[in-house]
């Protein structure tokens, strides 16, 4: 795996190289911009699918400029995102306003704090990115706290939706309040170790790696084996008597020793 990591850096730094001169309209705003390795390429989560995703941070008021000369839309609040070719290697980009991306990271948005702990700086000549990676870097224990605590509530909410849908008989909502219900506890795994979660593809596979994560992995590898259940509602329409309700709420428990035990609770 550190070969293939490797062997993307060298894609996305040649490809960086490359950009001044098959985009020449970059250059006058190339100096003040940074261009990081982001995705799943530079992280633990790299495998032969991997492409070179590159986070494109360039000087307030000088979007629209780096938009154009890469042939993409200007970056509004959100950014912006499309594709674009040097050197042979074919990158996908998220261009963003620097002043725009720091305020992602001072409202702790998690993709913005995953991909700046993560990233692989490929071009910064004006040291623009070392000020948002140290901001990234070193984020208070109580939005941790906040975050998770938001989950939970949002955990809970979604098992009393399940709990509806197994009364009524309702297999689709109950699928949709899993999917959701997961994601808020896996989340969780991650917010308990000071960590922003991976993106959702990866989600599942890294908060396993958590000190959470591992022990909840026997009962959500339980849970999930027990999904065909939905189909006939474990045999009744009382969440009391479901054995996929039984599961989640042993999950919870396990979720609250763990608040308790950071003190969050």
């Amino acid at each position: 795996m550190p070969l293939l990591r490797e062997s993307i850096l060298s894609k996305g730094r040649s490809a960086v190289a490359a950009m001044p001169d098959e985009f020449p309209g970059l250059a006058p705003a190339w100096e003040e911009t940074a261009v990081l390795l982001v995705g799943s390429g530079a992280t633990e989560f790299a495998d032969d699918h991997s492409g070179v995703d590159l986070l494109v941070l360039c000087p307030p008021g000088r979007g629209a400029e780096v938009a154009a000369a890469l042939g993409m839309a200007a970056p509004g609040e959100e950014g912006s995102g499309g594709q674009a070719c040097a050197a042979g290697v074919r990158c996908k980009i998220a261009l963003w306003e620097r002043e725009a991306f720091r305020k992602l990271l001072e409202a702790s948005d998690d993709s913005a704090l995953y991909a700046l702990r993560h990233c692989q700086v490929l071009h910064d000549p004006a040291g623009a990115a070392g000020p948002l990676q140290m901001a990234a870097a070193h984020v208070p224990p109580a939005v941790w706290r906040a975050k998770a605590l938001a989950r939970y509530r949002l955990f809970r909410q979604r098992k009393a939706s399940l709990a509806w849908a197994l009364r009524r008989g309702q297999p689709f909502v109950c699928l949709d309040n899993v999917t959701q219900l997961l994601g808020h506890c896996l989340s969780m795994c991650y917010y308990l170790e000071g960590e922003p979660p991976a993106n959702r593809k990866w989600l599942f596979r890294g908060a396993m790696r958590t000190r959470l994560g591992r022990e909840l992995r026997p009962l959500i590898l339980e849970f999930l084996s027990s999904l065909g259940d939905i189909a006939v509602l474990g045999g009744s329409f009382s969440p009391r008597h479901n054995r996929l309700y039984g599961i989640l709420t042993r999950i919870q428990d396990a979720v609250e020793g763990a608040l308790r035990a950071q003190g969050w609770m």
